[in-house]
């Protein structure tokens, strides 16, 4: 049983709406454009922080929060 797997089965969020979408790896990553209001993200392992900012990416970020697994 791979992790993800044994993850769908202990976690029944992930279990539900896994399946439905593409895992997206953010090791490394700066920043991840977020897809508009019709994009579910899951964040299944470590830790994210999400920021706003207009669209044109000027301007004040503004720190919204750290979203952890689960």
């Amino acid at each position: 049983m791979t992790e993800t797997t044994a993850a769908h089965a202990s976690d029944p969020v992930l279990g539900a709406l896994g399946p439905l979408g593409a895992p997206v790896d953010c090791a490394g990553s700066n920043r991840l454009d977020l897809a508009g209001p019709q994009a579910l993200w899951l964040v299944t392992a470590g830790e994210l922080d999400l920021f706003a900012v207009d669209a044109e990416r000027q301007g004040h970020w503004h720190h919204l929060g750290r979203l952890a697994a689960g």
